[in-house]
Parts: structure tokens; sequence; C-alpha cells
């Protein structure tokens, strides 16, 4: 598993890097005030250290390789050059709030170890934010991507925030390994997303997922994110008769996609409710009937064995078959998963 950038300290002229699993390396700095670098994998990366020094950089949108050890704020700065921050690294807090990429915004193998936020940002072009590693919080909430969000590969350690945007080309999250992710009011139409795991605090973003999942003919994909969908839902609903339903669906068949729950769910009903009112006793031919969903007389079932059939056995009869037949729908429901309508 590859090391998460968690900060990065200055002490004594040497800047040091802590990644999550508690390893620190040190890279001496060089140079004087303003020109200051570290070399880093055979790679020279220039310290800016101060906002004067990132908005020098603007005119010519060349941040490739640096490192910002400050707070940076481009909030609502117009970049009308292609900005090239690949390979930067953004020990504070990013805020790319309401900034507008006029053309290509490249933020390939960028590291923010702080907040990420790029709410309400417009990308009029391609939005380049491959092998990006997001430490804490993403947030792109509100945001506008005319053409292709590409996070391949990307690395989400915490939740992101992708409510409300407007992405009308592809929103690439392949290779992206798991991520907590957050689509309300989203509108996208196309999302790839390979062996992705994506996990959601809210049932209106996996039901977006399993949308676009059904529009690109996905249906195993589309079937992982209904049952999710319902987990949540079943998780976030109040106790009552909803919850009640959602528990005996989930009890009984996964939400009905899986036959192999259902059909050891329904073995389990017989074996109990024929332990219940007959014991251990029987021959084949009295469990053959008691197993029939045709078999509705519990007294010629249980001729040879019970000849007083209590009232409290009738009524564990009946809901006996009452769940047999509801338990028979399960199955055939979970064995339809992939020709029904989710």
């Amino acid at each position: 598993m590859n090391k998460i950038l968690i900060s990065v300290v200055e002490k004594d002229n040497v800047l040091r890097f802590t990644s999550d699993d508690n390893s620190q390396k040190d890279f001496e700095i060089e140079g004087e005030n303003g020109k200051r670098t570290i070399i880093k994998d055979n790679q020279i990366y220039y310290l800016i250290e101060d906002s004067l020094l990132a908005f020098e950089r603007i005119k010519v949108g060349n941040f490739k390789h640096c490192i910002f050890l400050c707070d940076i704020l481009f909030e609502g700065q117009n970049f009308y050059e292609t900005p090239d921050f690949s390979h930067t690294i953004f020990t504070k807090n990013a805020n790319f709030k309401k900034t507008t990429f006029t053309k290509n915004a490249d933020f390939l193998n960028a590291v923010f170890t702080q907040g990420a936020n790029f709410k309400d940002a417009i990308f009029t072009k391609n939005a380049n934010f491959l092998s990006a590693i997001f430490t804490k919080n993403a947030n792109f909430f509100s945001a506008t991507f005319t053409q292709n969000a590409d996070f391949y590969d990307a690395t989400f350690n915490q939740d992101s925030d992708f409510g409300n945007t407007k992405i009308q080309g592809i929103l690439n999250f392949t290779k992206v390994k798991k991520i907590k992710l957050d689509l309300q009011l989203a509108i996208v139409d196309r999302i790839e997303y390979g062996n992705t795991e994506f996990t959601s605090d809210n049932r209106e973003t996996l039901l977006i997922l399993k949308n676009v999942a059904l529009k690109q003919n996905d249906q195993i994909r589309a079937l992982e994110f209904h049952q999710q969908e319902y987990r949540t839902h079943f998780k976030n609903i109040k106790l009552g008769g909803d919850k009640l339903i959602l528990g005996f669906e989930y009890w009984a068949s996964n939400f009905g996609t899986s036959a192999i729950v259902a059909t050891s769910r329904f073995i389990g009903v017989i074996m109990l409710f024929y332990i219940l009112i007959n014991g251990f006793e029987g021959d084949v031919k009295t469990i053959i009937d008691f197993i029939l969903p045709t078999s509705y007389d519990i007294d010629s079932i249980f001729k040879n064995y019970i000849f007083n059939i209590q009232q409290c056995d009738r009524w564990l009869f009946l809901i006996y078959k009452t769940l047999q037949l509801i338990m028979i729908y399960e199955i055939i429901k979970s064995f339809r998963k992939f020709s029904r309508q989710l």
C-alpha cells in the first residue's frame, strides 16, 4: 500500500515529510529566501513561502514541482493559460473557490495534505487530477466541469464532496481504490469507475451511481449500488413500519439480490417451524407435506403424530405458511436480479 503524505514541516533549514505510517524523511533546504529549493527523488522542488511568490507565477501558470509552505488563496482567480500544478505539494489549505480555469487544468500527481477547496470552480476544458492525493477533505461542491473530470488513480483519504456539480464530460474514478463520495444534486451522465469501492452517507449518491451504471449497461455494478442504496436508506430512516419492512428484506434476501441468502433463510424457516410444531419426530411423507406450499391442512399433515392440535400450533402454522409464501417470492425475486427493473 502506498504511503500518504500527511504533513510537511520546516525545522532548522530542513523540510521534514511525514507519512501516514509515521515514517519521516528530511530534505535539506538550499538557496536563499524567495529562491529556496530542495531535491526530492532527483528532482528540484521550489518552495513557495508566501502569496507574493505564488502570484508571480500566475502569469505563466507554471507551478510544477512547487511546494506551498503557506495557505494559498486563489479564490476568484482566472487562469487564462493552462496552469501546471503537476507534482505540486500543498502543505497548507489550498483554496481554489470560484476559480476559473479557461484552458486545461493540470494537477497530475499533486498532493493536498490539508483541505482542497474547489467549491464553485469552473473548469472550461479538461480537469486532470491523475494520481492526485487528497489527504483530507476534497471539496468540489457546485463545481462545473465543461469537459472531462479525470481522477484516474487518485487517492481520497477522507470525504469527497461532488454535490451539485455539473459534469458534461466523463467523471473518471478508474483505479481509485475507494472513495467516500457525495453526489447529491449532481448532474453527471457518465462515470468510469472500474473496481472502485464507493461509500456514501446518503441514498441519493448511490441512486445516481446506480442510474449511471444502468445507462452504461453495467448491470452487475448497478446491482451493487442498488444494495448499497437500500442499506444506506435502511440505516438512515427512523424506526417504524418502513424500517421493519426493509429490515426483513435485508434479512430475507439482501434486498432481493442474493438467491443463496434467500434459499438458506427459506430452509431455516421450514426447519424452525417444523421443530416448534412437531419437535424432532416425523417421516419423509410428513416432512414433504409440511414443505409443500399447497399443503394447508395441519391436521392431515401431522395426523400420525399429533392427535390434538393445540391452538398455538395452529397459529404457528399460519405464520409459517405466510412466511413460506413471502420467502418463495424473495427467492424468485433474487433469481431474477439481473432481469428485473432496479
